[in-house]
């Protein structure tokens, strides 16, 4: 396929009739007027995002709030904008839909990316899923799949929301004025197959948690040899990580925990990973057990990230005490 001809069919869009081999979305009910569902129209090509934006002004429960024209300028708007839905092209230069996306899941985690795609191939799903995207659509595709994914995203994210606001109100409201009444909760991130997002999703759950305010959120890279915790949330761990801790881990003594630790523009306090791997055969199950549990006394959570593989520090990061 030409370039030329590849431009093309990235902003051919069109209206499909209902027939028995076309694909149908679930039908979601259109929402009130006060539910306007905020999106973000990213696409480096102006004739696609006026389309959309045409497409999407039909809509009355639909509120278009920008359209970007770069993977830059999406990360910009979305901070500044706070859409509910990104839809986000995946074949953009400079910077793609894949790399904008997992920037937005940490930037602007309470944003939904519906994933749009000339290319229909599992490795593309596979790759924008891990990214954080919710949704992936092939292009062509009809107004009806397009509005009934933003709905169905919309839908799932705003559920999911008032599943954890309702417990953390709660929670807010019954240790209101107390500091650390009783210790916090741990979530322990694992997959024992490598590749499939599990840095992704604690970095985005502890992201979440930390957005909703009235927490103190931990983070804990685990994955003492190989920990990515520190590329996606970009923290340099050369001069604090656990492995500095292994003197005073001997002792029990974590006097100086707080001072490395980094906190995250998120709110996110983290705890990275070595710097080389070397440095991890100075960690042991005894050393990841006492972090953990010092960090679960001074936080309301805990996410750790695991690595993909059983071992005595990986046993003792996911468990604790009662």
């Amino acid at each position: 396929m030409t370039g030329a001809s590849c431009r093309r069919s990235r902003s051919s869009f069109r209206r499909l009739p209902p027939s028995p081999d076309h694909r149908k979305p679930t039908q979601v009910p259109i929402l009130a007027m006060t539910d306007r569902i905020k999106v973000l129209i990213v696409d480096d090509i102006p004739e696609t995002r006026d389309h959309l934006t045409k497409l999407l002004g039909f809509e009355s429960d639909i509120d278009v709030v920008g359209a970007a024209a770069s993977g830059a300028e999406a990360i910009q708007m979305a901070v500044a904008l706070g859409p509910d839905v990104v839809l986000m092209d995946i074949n953009m230069p400079d910077m793609d839909g894949i790399a904008t996306t997992e920037q937005l899941a940490v930037k602007c985690p309470a944003a939904a990316v519906v994933m749009m795609s000339v290319q229909g191939e599992a490795d593309y799903l596979r790759r924008s899923m891990l990214a954080g995207a919710r949704e992936f659509l092939v292009k062509p595709f009809s107004s009806d799949e397009l509005t009934g994914s933003i709905r169905q995203v919309w839908t799932r994210e705003r559920d999911k929301q008032s599943r954890i606001v309702a417990p953390a109100a709660a929670a807010a409201g019954a240790t209101a004025g107390t500091a650390y009444a009783a210790p916090g909760t741990v979530v322990a991130v694992f997959s024992p197959k490598g590749g499939v997002g599990r840095t992704t999703i604690a970095v985005n759950l502890a992201v979440a948690a930390a957005s909703l305010g009235g927490r103190r959120v931990a983070l804990m890279d685990a994955s003492f040899q190989f920990g990515d915790v520190g590329v996606l949330l970009n923290l340099n761990p050369k001069n604090k990580s656990i492995a500095d801790l292994t003197s005073q881990l001997e002792t029990g003594e974590l006097e100086e925990l707080d001072s490395y630790m980094i906190e995250h523009s998120s709110g996110v306090r983290v705890l990275l990973a070595p710097s080389s791997p070397e440095q991890a055969e100075l960690i042991t199950a005894m050393h990841a057990r006492r972090v953990v549990e010092r960090l679960r006394a001074e936080h309301d959570l805990v996410v750790v990230d695991c690595p993909s593989s059983f071992n005595d520090a990986t046993l003792a990061s996911s468990t604790r005490r009662t």
